[in-house]
C-alpha cells in the first residue's frame, strides 16, 4: 500500500486550535502558507466548529494583510459562506469586519476573485459561476444577515446591511456580476422587505 499522509489536515481536524496557532505564528513571521490555510479552512476540517471558534477564526483571517489573503480568498470566502451564517447572530461585529475585509481584498486584488468555475467559449452559466466565486459567497452570506428573518413586510433593510450590500455591488467587473446574480436569485425576497 502507498499511503498518502496529510499531517496538517490531521492537525487541523484533531487539534484545530494548535493548527490555527501555527498559522498565526507563521503570520507573525510574515509567512502565509496558502496550502495550509486552504486545508485549515476546508469543509473537511472546519465543518463541525462551534460558533466561538468560527468567530475567532474569522477574526484571524480578517487581520491578515490583503495580499496574502488574496492568495486563498476563494477558500476563505467559501468557508465564511457557511461559518458566517452562524457567526452573524452571536458575533455581528466579527461578521461585519470579515465581510468588509473580503470586499476590500476583492477590490484591491480583483484577479483573486475569479470563480472556481471558468466560463467556456460557447456557454456561460452565471449562476454556477457566481455560486463558486468569492463575491457570490459574500452575497450569499448577506442574504442570511442576522435579523433579516424578523423584518416586517416593507420595513426596509437595516443600514448595516445596505452598507455591506452597496459596497459589494460597487465592485467592478466579474465580482460585481457575481454579486448581482446571487442577489437576483432572491429578488422576491428583496422586494418583500424594501419599500
Amino acid at each position: 500500500f502507498h499511503q498518502i499522509k496529510k499531517p496538517f489536515t490531521g492537525l487541523s481536524v484533531e487539534y484545530p486550535i494548535l493548527a490555527l496557532k501555527a498559522l498565526i505564528h507563521a503570520a507573525g513571521q510574515n509567512e502565509y502558507p496558502k496550502r495550509e490555510w486552504e486545508i485549515f479552512l476546508s469543509t473537511e476540517c472546519r465543518g463541525n466548529d462551534d460558533v466561538r471558534f468560527s468567530a475567532f477564526t474569522a477574526c484571524m483571517v480578517s487581520n491578515l494583510p490583503d495580499g496574502p489573503l488574496a492568495a486563498f480568498l476563494h477558500s476563505a470566502t467559501d468557508w465564511f459562506s457557511k461559518a458566517g451564517i452562524l457567526i452573524s447572530s452571536e458575533f455581528p461585529d466579527v461578521y461585519h469586519k470579515a465581510i468588509t475585509k473580503f470586499i476590500d481584498v476583492i477590490l484591491s486584488h480583483p484577479s483573486a476573485a475569479r470563480s472556481a468555475l471558468l466560463p467556456t467559449k460557447t456557454n456561460r452559466d452565471w449562476v454556477f459561476e457566481s455560486i463558486n466565486a468569492p463575491a457570490g459567497h459574500i452575497a450569499n452570506v448577506l442574504v442570511n444577515y442576522p435579523g433579516l428573518d424578523e423584518l416586517q413586510e416593507e420595513s426596509g433593510f437595516p443600514d448595516e446591511w445596505l452598507e455591506l450590500a452597496e459596497n459589494l455591488l460597487s465592485l467592478q467587473g466579474a465580482p460585481r456580476q457575481h454579486a448581482i446574480v446571487i442577489f437576483s436569485l432572491h429578488l422576491n425576497w428583496l422586494f418583500h422587505f424594501e419599500v
